[in-house]
């Protein structure tokens, strides 16, 4: 069985936890797939808080200009 999705991760990983056995090639796809996903989530939450950070700056300048006090 060829892992593609974090569905198919997430049963390999349920079967491993019930004691049950994965192939060697399923373990290293669903720690691969896992690990890229990880990877990709990290980098999003960056992204997200760096927006976020430069939105309220802009908010702080615009608020700046209109009352300057």
């Amino acid at each position: 069985m060829k892992i593609t999705t974090i569905a198919q991760a997430s049963q390999c990983a349920k079967k491993l936890a019930n004691g049950k056995s994965c192939s060697a090639a399923e373990m290293k796809a669903t720690i691969q797939l896992l690990n890229s996903g990880l990877n990709a989530a990290r980098v999003a939450t960056r992204t997200a808080k760096r927006e976020a950070k430069e939105a309220k700056a802009m908010v702080a300048s615009l608020l700046s200009r209109i009352n300057p006090f």
